[in-house]
């Protein structure tokens, strides 16, 4: 089943747990010192021993030396996590994969498959490091080099939004540029919001406050920088009782929410439960011991404070499927059973031998079902309704694959370019990287049927971030030329403002303003400059940089003005943003659609099928995908069926 995304960024990072997680009391009125982070006295895996060799020719994996100062590191304890996608949210997170000290030689192996990892490395003198990385093949062995960095001091304070009073044991943590948990570094704010961490010296990190009453908030801090502040908005509070169908209490049942400041709990013995949520739809899934479960959904408006939801515990029904591959049935693919509309994950299965799996007391509903065998691998069924629905047949896409080469400007094949994979904003897939040989050539295996932005960088030379379709199952060749990048350099007039962020075709990056004045190294291209205004995000210029030269801007801001329509210009640049479509009988079906974006506030729903759009019939999955990416300066005709029912919307 070819699925195609093309998706609003919605920037949520699934909490899987805290790889570290520091919480001393702090005292009132002083700044929380260094955090450091303990190490067993004993270290424990095959590594640790003399003479383990955890990788070979014949069992692959991952070789980590660890160095500081150039000269290798010994005893140093390594966390290994392996990305993840969780198919609720469509969002990535980092997982548990193994954890060692360095050798004598400053070298510690893993067995490792194929996927995106971050390393985490500890030595003896509270010194660390980070790095992430890919293992793009899982038939030979990666070798990677770590460099413990002495740690950056990072300062703010946390503060409420509308009062800008002080929030007292927020809880701040600090997570590597990839934005996935664990965090690496925890610490709690003094009496007067005030935080101190202490970090890897890495470039940039994502700092993320939590404080009770309020809504999490994270900021992609460049290091070194000025002190931090970070504003939480006040959420509502929640107060949930799970009763049963007699409307007796029942405690001791765990609760999955989504969104909230936590993503489960337990019932008391009065059946309660209180989190905390941003305003708008909550939903909540009650699963109880003896089998009984329960859905409630709740919307809170402007001005609530808080609001109950009371979830009903059933006997249920059950949903049976099956998952396929062109080979025949697979074992061992995850599925996902989401309670729609709001994509709350009810169950994770596995598929037995026979790629058979079965959702047990399932309350009466719609749901959806994600589907996954690896990275690239995926299929989805939308709009099931319980009770009644027959056994699920689903099949995985299948994977795709991308080779190419990166040449330079006379064409000559350039080794040890480092390759970015990239996807389109919104569809909150890991970047993936690969290193060429000798001959320039790079590779990626096990992809998602999707569209891709590749692009190739080595010292200051860069090509153009290069876009391409792959299909289901299809191999595709690129060739990268680099050129010298350019540097952009601007000028701020007007109002003034702490970053400009500046896009590409498909990517981009922020640039810090100091003294009115920013500067950024950047490929050869058309990039696009905004400056946020108020609570929107505001196109201010167009640039186009040439290889090798200077080219110079001037931006001038006006007053906020607190409008909202230019961020939707800039967020929703096409109008088929945050739409996903599969092949399905009848028609092309709607699988996937983003909360916000331009196709649901007109009124598409998951489990549409796409007659026609601007009056031309769909073919596929694939015609449809290629035809919605309309500019939002215009607008886009589709004619949807609805149980048996044709009828129009414009997205404009």
């Amino acid at each position: 089943m070819s699925r195609l995304i093309v998706a609003l960024v919605g920037v949520v990072a699934l909490g899987v747990g805290l790889f570290v997680s520091l919480r001393e009391p702090v005292e009132a009125g002083v700044v929380p010192g260094p955090v450091v982070l303990t190490t067993p006295a004993t270290p424990r895996g095959p590594a640790s021993r003399p003479g383990a060799v955890f990788v070979s020719p014949a069992r692959p994996g991952l070789i980590i030396t660890v160095k500081r100062n150039a000269t290798a590191e010994p005893g140093v304890r390594l966390e290994l996590f392996r990305a993840e996608l969780d198919l609720t949210t469509n969002a990535q997170a980092w997982r548990a994969a193994g954890a060692e000290r360095t050798d004598d030689a400053g070298r510690a192996t893993f067995p490792a498959v194929a996927g995106h990892y971050l390393v985490l490395a500890v030595a003896t003198d509270g010194t660390r490091g980070t790095k992430t990385l890919d293992v793009s093949r899982a038939a030979t062995s990666t070798s990677v080099e770590l460099e413990l960095r002495a740690p950056v001091r990072v300062e703010g304070r946390v503060v409420d939004a509308t009062t800008r009073r002080p929030l007292a044991e927020a809880l701040v943590q600090a997570t590597p540029p990839d934005a996935l948990t664990p965090s690496v570094v925890n610490a709690r704010a003094d009496a007067l919001g005030r935080f101190a961490l202490e970090l890897p010296g890495a470039e940039a990190w994502r700092i993320e406050a939590r404080a009770a009453g309020h809504v999490s908030h994270a900021e992609l801090v460049e290091l070194p920088g000025a002190p931090l502040e970070l504003a939480l908005e006040q959420g509502v509070t929640v107060d949930a009782l799970v009763v049963t169908e007699a409307q007796a209490p029942v405690s001791g049942v765990t609760l999955h929410l989504a969104p909230g400041d936590v993503t489960s709990g337990i019932t008391d013995e009065a059946g309660h439960f209180t989190f905390t949520a941003p305003r708008g739809p909550v939903s909540l899934h009650a699963s109880a011991g003896d089998g009984r479960q329960g859905l409630a959904r709740v919307v809170s408006g402007p001005g609530v404070e808080r609001i109950t939801a009371r979830v009903v515990l059933a006997a249920g029904t059950s949903l049976l499927g099956t998952v396929r591959a062109a080979s025949g049935p697979v074992e061992g693919a995850e599925v996902r059973v989401l309670a729609e509309p709001d994509s709350l994950e009810i169950a994770l299965l596995q598929t037995d031998a026979e790629g058979r799996f079965e959702a047990k007391g399932l309350p009466r509903g719609r749901y959806s079902l994600r589907a996954q065998q690896g990275p690239g691998r995926r299929a989805s069924a939308v709009g099931l309704e319980l009770p009644g629905e027959g056994p699920v047949e689903l099949t995985l896409s299948n994977a795709g694959r991308l080779t190419g080469v990166v040449l330079d400007e006379e064409r000559h094949p350039l080794a040890d370019a480092r390759v970015t994979l990239g996807w389109p904003s919104g569809m909150n897939e890991v970047d993936r990287t690969a290193v060429t040989g000798e001959d320039g050539r790079f590779e990626f295996d096990e992809l998602l049927s999707a569209e891709l932005v590749v692009q190739a960088r080595l010292g200051n030379l860069a090509s153009a971030q290069q876009g391409a379709y792959l299909a289901p199952g299809a191999a595709l060749e690129l060739t990268l030329t680099t050129s010298l990048q350019g540097r952009l350099v601007g000028l701020i007039e007007g109002r003034e403002v702490d970053t400009v962020m500046i896009r590409g075709e498909r990517d981009g990056e922020v640039a810090k303003v100091r003294d009115g004045h920013f500067e950024q190294l950047l490929a050869p291209g058309k990039y696009k400059l905004y400056v946020r205004d108020g609570e929107s995000i505001v196109e201010q210029a167009v640039a186009e940089v040439r290889g090798g030269e200077l080219t110079e801007v001037t931006i001038t801001v006006p007053p906020e003005d607190g409008g909202g329509a230019a961020y939707r210009r800039l967020m929703h640049r096409e109008l088929g943003s945050g739409l996903s479509f599969e092949n399905a009988p009848g028609g092309v079906r709607v699988d996937f659609l983003m909360q916000g974006c331009p196709a649901s506030a007109a009124g598409v729903r998951i489990g549409d099928l796409v007659v026609s759009i601007d009056g031309q019939p769909t073919r596929d999955a694939l015609d449809a995908f290629s035809r919605v990416r309309k500019s939002a300066d215009g607008t886009l005709e589709l004619t949807l069926r609805r149980e048996g029912k044709d009828f129009g919307v414009t997205v404009k």
